[in-house]
């Protein structure tokens, strides 16, 4: 009896093979992602402390001498340039990720195509190969058949 063999299996292969190493990707990036967004958060959360300090002493009515306000001036300025960045950064991760997530999507829409193929291929020999059995069985049938007259 005769073996389906399918000849795009190797592209089909190589196709299971990108899909992980994509999603491997993906989630290296998902990941970055993550730590990216912790690191804006707590600088963040830096900025808005710093400020609600400056905001309590300024109820407070203290005097800040001219180079202290300079200094926290200054902070806040770096806190705030530094979330800017940080939220950048995370902002092209965001890009790389999506990327390789349509990516994978298109990867795995081909993969299933084949897949689909194949499927119909193996199908079609299926049938051929009971429609030839069939007919093998039946002309045996009529060999006996003939043989005991």
């Amino acid at each position: 009896m005769k073996k389906f063999n399918y000849p795009l299996d190797p592209i089909l292969k190589q196709h299971e093979w990108e899909v992980d190493t994509l999603k491997t990707e993906l989630m290296t990036l998902n990941q970055a992602v993550n730590a990216k967004q912790d690191k804006v958060d707590k600088l963040m959360s830096t900025v808005r402390d710093a400020q609600r300090d400056v905001l309590n002493i300024c109820r407070e009515n203290a005097i800040i001498d001219l180079s202290r306000k300079a200094l926290i001036e200054i902070y806040l300025r770096e806190q705030c340039t530094q979330v800017k960045v940080a939220q950048e950064e995370m902002e092209q991760v965001k890009q790389l990720a999506d990327r390789a997530f349509l990516q994978l999507q298109k990867k795995r829409q081909s993969q299933k195509g084949i897949e689909k193929h194949r499927d119909r291929k193996k199908k079609d020999f299926d049938s051929v190969v009971m429609r030839n059995e069939s007919l093998e069985a039946d002309e045996l049938w009529l060999a006996k058949l003939s043989a005991k007259r």
